[in-house]
């Protein structure tokens, strides 16, 4: 077990060190290629379950979103911050054109850059959403994350946006049902070690620093959310190290039973390797349309649930989660967090304190 975490932990490296679209910080405009530049990594993490477009709790934004265009045809989709219900739609067709750094150009253009409020353009929550970015030298995260980087860290004084984000997308075709799917994507230590590290990409946004947290403007003291205040530019720069969670997909109606049948017996087949002996479709419900099973491979765990009525199947779930485990990707990412945190300042990597040059490429 203890050489599953290792490859694991590998993977993340190879995986993510050769990502081809970093992004450092974002544009708030580009144009669209005539060719998509996304690219769709390959994970050795030992993994048994698939999920629906082979997405992973390895993915991050804009692998995620480069996932997403595998759909084809005209779809809306939809990107919610949970925590502040700042919430935008958009409507578009997807063909595998659009470049993996759209998702983040949309989510920039999202960002209060000045005192405007924006309430004409029906995104005014946005200016809530700076409220959670937060210094890496704070003691913890505005959910209760552990932060605590010493103050000595390279990295003490990055800003991170500690927000989880959901692009929602819909409809989305199976066995006849319309389907709206959820993509969760939490801000996530380990991941944010590497990109700190240039082991992964760094997706950067910007935002005016009077939203964010900075403490009390008549005494001028920090607050506990930015301990080093001071310096601090008008505009920011800061952090996203958004990784999936979970995928969620989600149908309701009357009478679905043949197709909540069909998708279960389908998912059943695809992930063959780990159904039991008995398999779950013993306990269908044929009268009710009642159906529910947990598959899991202690990487990712995948859950079924087709509610019942008198009439048939009501509501259709199909829940793909990374799973908490000991030997789990969620476990390696942890580790990897704490022990970036927790390095003595000669033992991290540092980019060299010279000028970017890419400009001059």
């Amino acid at each position: 077990m203890r050489n599953q975490l290792a490859a694991i932990l590998l993977s993340f490296a190879s995986a993510w060190g050769g990502a081809a679209y970093a992004q450092t910080p974002a544009a708030t405009t580009s144009p669209v290629p005539s060719q998509s530049d996304c690219i769709y990594p390959s994970y050795q993490s030992g993994a048994q379950i698939s999920w629906f477009l082979n997405l992973s709790p390895q993915d991050d934004l804009m692998t995620a979103w480069c996932r997403l265009q595998t759909l084809r045809g005209e779809i809306k989709f939809n990107v919610l911050f949970p925590t502040t219900q700042a919430t935008k739609t958009w409507e578009t067709s997807f063909n595998g054109n659009l470049p993996a750094a759209r998702i983040v150009d949309l989510v920039q253009s999202l960002m209060p850059m000045d005192p405007k409020v924006r309430s004409n353009e029906n995104i005014e929550q946005f200016e809530k959403v700076l409220e959670n970015v937060v210094q890496l030298q704070a003691k913890a995260a505005p959910d209760g994350t552990t932060l605590g980087f010493a103050s000595n860290h390279p990295a003490a004084n990055e800003l991170v946006l500690w927000e989880p984000l959901i692009i929602r997308v819909k409809p989305i075709l199976l066995s006849g049902q319309q389907f709206t799917m959820f993509v969760k994507l939490v801000p996530n230590m380990g991941f944010l070690s590497l990109a700190l590290q240039g082991k992964a990409t760094d997706v950067q946004l910007q935002g005016w620093k009077g939203r964010i947290p900075l403490g009390n403007f008549f005494s001028g003291d920090c607050s506990s959310y930015i301990p080093n205040c001071k310096p601090l530019p008008e505009t920011v720069n800061f952090h996203t190290p958004w990784i999936v969670q979970g995928v969620e997909l989600v149908a309701t109606g009357e009478t679905m039973t043949a197709s909540a049948l069909n998708i279960a017996d389908q998912l059943l087949k695809t992930n063959a390797s780990v159904v039991p002996s008995i398999s779950p479709l013993k306990s269908f419900n044929s009268k009710t349309g009642q159906l529910t099973f947990n598959l899991t491979d202690n990487i990712t765990a995948l859950s079924f649930v087709a509610d019942g009525s008198p009439s048939g199947t009501k509501k259709i779930t199909i829940r793909y989660t990374a799973a908490n485990g000991q030997y789990s990707i969620t476990s390696a990412l942890q580790k990897l967090g704490n022990e970036y945190r927790q390095a003595k300042k000669q033992e991290v990597e540092k980019l060299p304190n010279v000028p970017e040059s890419l400009n001059r490429l």
